[in-house]
C-alpha cells in the first residue's frame, strides 16, 4: 500500500471537525476512492508519526487493524492541517512535491507546505 498525502490530509480534515471529546471508530470513516483497508493503515500511519491520537487493536496475523478509535488530533497534527488546510495551498503543495512523481516524505511535504503557506499569508 501506497501512502496517499491526499488521503491524510482529508483524514485530519475529519478528525479535526469531530466534536471535543468524541472517539471515532476509524471503520466509519470513508473516503472516495480508498477502500477500508487503506483507511485504516493511514490512520495506523497517522497514529504512529504522531499526528493523531488513537487505540489500534490488531488481531493475531491480521494484515490490517481490526479496529482503530481515534481519540484527537496531537500538537502536531494541528500544526501540520494548519499548514495544508487551504486548498490553494494544498494545490501548491502537491504541484510542488507530488505532482513531479518524486519520492515525497512528511518533513518534506510540510516544509513546502508551510512555504506555500507563509506566502500565501504574504509572510514571505
Amino acid at each position: 500500500m501506497e501512502r496517499s498525502p491526499d488521503l491524510i490530509r482529508d483524514i485530519l480534515l475529519v478528525i479535526e471537525q469531530a466534536p471535543a471529546g468524541t472517539k471515532l471508530n476509524g471503520a466509519e470513516l470513508t473516503f472516495e476512492g480508498f477502500s477500508p483497508v487503506e483507511v485504516s493503515e493511514h490512520l495506523c500511519l497517522l497514529e504512529e508519526a504522531g499526528l493523531i491520537k488513537a487505540v489500534i487493536s490488531r488481531s493475531l496475523g491480521a494484515a490490517s487493524p481490526r479496529l482503530v478509535i481515534i481519540d484527537r488530533l496531537t500538537w502536531e497534527g494541528h500544526d501540520f492541517l494548519d499548514s495544508v488546510r487551504s486548498p490553494a495551498v494544498w494545490k501548491k503543495t502537491r504541484a510542488a512535491v507530488l505532482d513531479k512523481g518524486g519520492a515525497f516524505t512528511f518533513e518534506l511535504l510540510k516544509e513546502v507546505a508551510l512555504h506555500f503557506a507563509r506566502e500565501h499569508l504574504n509572510l514571505g
